[in-house]
């Protein structure tokens, strides 16, 4: 089950890797080496690999819901541009200070700071810009589209996550750390999905069903990435295996993996593919 999931995500990936050098090639070509410099610099980051998560799950949404994957494409692209505007900033030194990502020199190590903080909010507004040229003959939704990516991704969303994370509660309760990785790391898992939905114009039970299913599987992600993580003897200070034991947390995977599937169950199409990343979550921890 697995290794068919795998194989999707490759060809999928594809098209995402295609999607996003385009995105490269219509950025203009203005004179100066600051301007050069800055080019590169949002290249090195938004080509870096990675398993291009929330674009796929746009496009395993899009399989779901059966419209045309190349119709979620440039919706899916856009939070990888998000992301990756992210990931760049949470490298800085002022935030978490980190010299490798993926295996490479983060962007700051090879650009500098200035150039690096530039990328990032570069890579934030050109998402608009893309959204915008990609959904324009659209209007409704695309008004639809950039409010839900504007507010999972500022201040009602992932800024906010980042901000809990930065400065945590003196006295962390399960419930502010479950909203903090809901808002820093779920908001735009869930964006990914529910955008593909307001594509497709999906009836409202069907929205509704993938809003839980979203919810649930961005914290299940988090949750399994804290348990494989986990270290008894340095935990870290914001994590639910931290507060709850593992035999808790485990629980708590558990059942969030079943409230995604149960979720799918109201989703007319084929959802294999999606009940099939809930339950990644679970069998990656064997």
């Amino acid at each position: 089950m697995i290794e068919s999931l795998e194989a999707a995500f490759r060809q999928d990936v594809e098209l995402v890797e295609q999607h996003l050098n385009e995105v490269l090639a219509e950025l203009p070509d203005f004179a100066g080496q600051g301007y050069g410099r800055l080019k590169e610099s949002v290249a090195y980051s938004l080509t870096s690999g990675g398993k291009r998560f929330r674009p796929v799950l746009a496009l395993l949404t899009a399989e779901a819901l059966q419209i045309e994957k190349q119709k979620a494409l440039p919706w899916g692209c856009v939070l990888e541009m998000v992301h990756t505007y992210s990931l760049i900033h949470d490298d800085l030194p002022l935030m978490d200070n980190d010299d490798y990502r993926r295996g490479k020199p983060t962007n700051h190590k090879v650009y500098g700071e200035a150039m690096a903080l530039l990328a990032g909010d570069g890579l934030l507004t050109e998402a608009f810009f893309w959204l915008a040229k990609s959904y324009r003959s659209q209007p409704d939704l695309l008004a639809e589209l950039v409010g839900l990516l504007a507010g999972n991704s500022g201040l009602r969303g992932m800024v906010a996550g980042q901000a809990m994370d930065i400065e945590p509660e003196p006295q962390l309760e399960p419930a502010s750390v479950e909203q903090l990785h809901r808002l820093k790391t779920g908001a735009l898992i869930e964006a990914a999905v529910l955008g593909v939905s307001h594509i497709a114009q999906s009836p409202p039970p069907v929205h509704e069903a993938l809003k839980v299913y979203s919810r649930s599987l961005g914290l299940a992600f988090q949750v399994a990435d804290d348990l494989l993580d986990y270290d008894a003897e340095n935990p870290e200070p914001v994590s639910l295996v931290g507060l709850l034991g593992v035999r808790e947390a485990r629980a708590f995977l558990e059942k969030l993996v079943d409230e995604s599937l149960r979720s799918l169950k109201k989703v007319p199409g084929p959802t294999e593919s999606l009940q099939q990343l809930a339950l990644y979550n679970l069998t990656r921890l064997k």
